[in-house]
């Protein structure tokens, strides 16, 4: 008797990002499945059945069985269901590219255009206070000579 092992390779939203690889192993035998390189994207885990293992031989309901006996011959009378591996990626982020204005720098170049650069607020505050000290000194000269 026949069982099937299948890799699947997808991204972790369940996009498939490569075609799926299909061993057709004699059921008690070792099989092996492997994880692939795919350019854009970094390995994170797999689930689903071990990467390595026996093959299994899996129950097919009747009527499935007469489907498949009907549509792929003998071949459908030997297999049995398979394991299925799924190896998951996730998108590796583009770099950055410090020549080009991102969104926080936009933000805060316009932000720094209306706000007062450091110290500049304290000096206008000095100044207001200076303007009122030489006004009450005035005030008071001229109050005395009256």
């Amino acid at each position: 008797q026949m069982g099937q092992v299948t890799a699947n390779y997808q991204d972790d939203k369940g996009n498939k990002l490569a075609d799926s690889e299909v061993q057709v192993l004699k059921v008690g035998s070792t099989y092996k499945t492997e994880q692939k390189k795919i350019a854009g994207y970094k390995f994170v885990k797999t689930t689903g059945d071990p990467v390595t293992g026996k093959v299994k031989a899996v129950a097919v309901g009747a009527s499935t069985q007469k489907a498949k006996m009907k549509a792929e011959a003998m071949e459908a009378a030997t297999t049995t269901g398979g394991q299925t591996v799924n190896y998951i990626y996730s998108k590796i982020p583009a770099p950055v590219d410090p020549d080009k204005p991102t969104t926080i720098t936009t933000i805060t170049k316009t932000i720094t255009k209306y706000l007062p650069k450091t110290g500049e607020q304290q000096l206008a505050v000095l100044g207001i206070v200076g303007v009122l000290v030489l006004a009450t000194a005035a005030y008071l000269k001229f109050r005395k000579k009256a």
